[in-house]
């Protein structure tokens, strides 16, 4: 299974290498334009964005992944704020635990998950929180209270983490060149309700080393269990396309365009009091009616 992950990644890392290369021959964006696409969706002065993204998909940028992020910064202001994921997992969490040299630093520990979130990772005044496979990067008045207490928290994405954090802070999940699925978010709900949820993580805890101060120790969490996530809606198209309707219905998924590519966005909370009204009839991102 590692083996296959490995040769997917090498190939997307090829994809992605000849997409860069097609790239140059289109007519660069410039950031005056993806301002507009900003507001045009319906993001907001103040707004605080949790941003997943995928540069590939937004064309060619001028000034690229920088550009990106300062267009976002620009449209929320100096009272908003900006978060995005800085994960550092080897594959998959589980995976990450049986790396014997996988140590996370939250300085040095690169972003896994694509090129905007690591330069934005080493951004100036831009804050981290510390947790060995799935960290937050903030920036704005609020960035250390997000990422303040990952470590100490009883969960990856429950209480006290940036992700309920953000929620309560009525911010926005946002999507930049990327479906609905491949979306943190949701697991704060199995998170907030392990009984119902009992076969989303392994039953016991596996140690990750992390670094802080110059000193190394072993850090206990809960890690997805890999059988049960190959049926999640990202990788299920139809589960995916199922949730897209069903929120479109609901007006809480706003979509627009973003460079050459896609913007989305939900209210974190809105979306969470859905996912728990349809927890209640059965329907999760790994079931969906078979009808």
């Amino acid at each position: 299974m590692i083996f296959i992950k490995k040769i997917k990644s090498k190939l997307n890392q090829q994809h992605q290498k000849l997409s860069k290369f097609f790239r140059k021959f289109k007519k660069p964006i410039k950031k005056e334009k993806l301002v507009k696409n900003l507001s045009a969706v319906g993001i907001q002065s103040g707004d605080i964005l949790l941003l997943h993204s995928s540069l590939s998909k937004v064309g060619n940028v001028d000034g690229g992944a920088q550009t990106v992020i300062d267009s976002l910064l620009e449209k929320i202001g100096d009272s908003g704020n900006l978060a995005m994921p800085a994960y550092s997992y080897v594959h998959s969490m589980v995976n990450t635990t049986k790396e014997e040299d996988y140590i996370f630093d939250p300085i040095h520990t690169k972003s896994v998950v694509g090129v905007v979130t690591e330069v934005f990772r080493k951004m100036k005044n831009v804050r981290r929180s510390i947790h060995p496979t799935h960290s937050i990067c903030a920036f704005g008045p609020n960035s250390d209270t997000i990422v303040s207490g990952h470590l100490e928290a009883e969960t990856n994405f429950g209480i006290g983490t940036p992700f309920h954090k953000i929620r309560e802070m009525k911010g926005k999940i946002v999507g930049i060149g990327i479906g609905i699925g491949p979306v943190t978010i949701y697991h704060t709900i199995e998170d907030f309700f392990p009984n119902d949820f009992k076969d989303v993580y392994l039953q016991v805890k596996y140690p990750i080393k992390i670094k802080l101060d110059n000193m190394i120790f072993n850090k206990d969490i809960f890690v997805h269990n890999p059988e049960f996530h190959k049926y999640r809606i990202d990788k299920t198209p139809e589960i995916e396309q199922w949730f897209r309707k069903y929120f479109k219905e609901k007006k809480i998924l706003h979509e627009g365009a973003f460079g050459s590519g896609n913007i989305w966005w939900m209210d974190i909370q809105k979306l969470y009091d859905e996912l728990l009204d349809l927890r209640k009839k059965g329907i999760t991102i790994y079931n969906i009616p078979k009808n």
